[in-house]
């Protein structure tokens, strides 16, 4: 229940003061649905203390909702004692904050702007009048540079919320690295900066921010990050062997079922990378979007996934100076689109009871300094095309597939 406090004052006459309200209330569960209204009306004169005439007389009204429903439409009316009379323009009234649920599924690792929407977190409360309240604290964070106020959430990801003027309860978040599923929270503080009463001035609301699936981005182009280079669309990891190092399902870490995208470079990525449990290798050579391969779909307020760029030169490639792609034993699934397997001196995609791996759009054409094999397989199924398969110096043999069943097709294979 959020109170809602009047502030007025009174000289010699009579008035009526009409207001329409909304006192909001969230309903709890097994009690009668039903809104609840009191109204209390106080000066702060003591019993039997006399004003003199002309004297100014400050008075509060308290309107509060202790019932389990919202209760809307209501009408104050407030009669100015006899011998009275209104002082025009006294009339205040304070801020009522009101929680906020963020209209879209945040992706993990991928920032949103609500200015996008556009969304703003007071476009729901009431600002109150003489003064309009604007935003003072969020979290517990109340230094305000530029007109925002930047904080950190309840789970660790960053918020910068403007905090007046018509982009006032705007704001930015980044995710902190690695939530894939769940809700981060924070609070904002409506203020009024009044002078009386102090308690009544201030109103404290909370924002939930739902986050449902994950990327892990990887790209190590010169200036894609300087500092904190942790996966997220912001800060991506900026070489293969960075994300390979906290591949380990561990707490904020990359996990079985996460999505990793490989950004095109001039540069190759040295592996060797082992993918978890039904990860799934996206390089950005693919011929489908992000969206399309992960089911993940960026609100309009979400930054943009990395597009796709299969038709020019620079490509996604994976070198090793031992296998570049290992896949874990005892796998369910993997996927594999969307870029190059080079030269290695080891095997090009390596794995034991593997499940079904999956791939498309991936070119093991470039390989000169190839050794081992392309492939080695064992024990799994593939759906797999490749552009093309070339591993001329594999003692070996360039493929090598074991109690594999499923389909394989390749461009050309050499």
């Amino acid at each position: 229940m959020k109170p809602y406090t009047l502030l007025h004052d009174f000289r010699n006459g009579a008035a009526t003061l009409l207001l329409a309200l909304g006192i909001l209330f969230t309903p709890q569960i097994g009690r009668a649905v039903a809104p609840a209204i009191t109204a209390t009306k106080d000066d702060g004169i003591a019993a039997g203390t006399k004003k003199n005439p002309g004297d100014t007389i400050p008075y509060t009204i308290s309107i509060s909702n202790t019932g389990s429903a919202d209760a809307t439409g209501v009408t104050l009316t407030d009669a100015t004692p006899t011998n009275t009379t209104d002082v025009g323009g006294s009339l205040a009234a304070s801020p009522v904050g009101v929680d906020d649920l963020y209209p879209q599924t945040v992706i993990g690792n991928v920032s949103i702007n609500s200015a996008l929407i556009p969304y703003s977190v007071v476009s729901n409360d009431y600002l109150g009048l003489n003064p309009q309240a604007t935003i003072d604290l969020v979290q517990a964070a109340n230094t305000i540079v530029s007109n925002t106020i930047t904080a950190t959430t309840t789970l660790g990801g960053t918020v910068v919320m403007t905090v007046s003027g018509a982009s006032m309860g705007q704001f930015t978040y980044n995710p902190p690295t690695g939530l894939r599923t769940g809700n981060d929270t924070f609070t904002y503080r409506l203020t009024d900066n009044a002078s009386a009463p102090s308690a009544a001035s201030n109103r404290t609301a909370t924002v939930t921010i739902p986050v449902s699936g994950i990327v892990w981005f990887i790209n190590n182009n010169a200036g894609a990050c300087s500092s904190n280079c942790d996966g997220r669309l912001s800060n991506p990891f900026t070489s293969l062997a960075n994300f390979q190092a906290v591949n380990d399902s561990g707490a904020n870490h990359p996990a079985a079922g996460d999505n990793i995208f490989l950004y095109e470079s001039g540069t190759a990525y040295v592996g060797p990378v082992t993918l978890l449990n039904n990860q799934r290798l996206i390089g950005q050579d693919a011929s489908a979007s992000l969206s399309t391969i992960t089911g993940l779909n960026p609100g309009t307020g979400s930054a943009a996934f990395p597009a796709m760029n299969s038709g020019n030169a620079t490509i996604a490639k994976i070198t090793s100076a031992v296998n570049a792609i290992n896949l874990t034993n005892g796998a369910t699934s993997n996927l594999i689109r969307g870029l190059t397997v080079g030269s290695t001196t080891g095997i090009g995609i390596n794995g034991t009871s593997f499940g079904t791996l999956t791939v498309a759009d991936v070119d093991m054409s470039d390989s000169p300094s190839r050794t081992g094999q392309a492939l080695s397989l064992t024990t799994g199924t593939l759906a797999a095309t490749f552009t093309s398969i070339n591993s001329t110096n594999s003692a070996a043999g360039g493929i090598a597939l074991t109690s594999v069943s499923g389909s394989l097709t390749a461009g050309s294979t050499t």
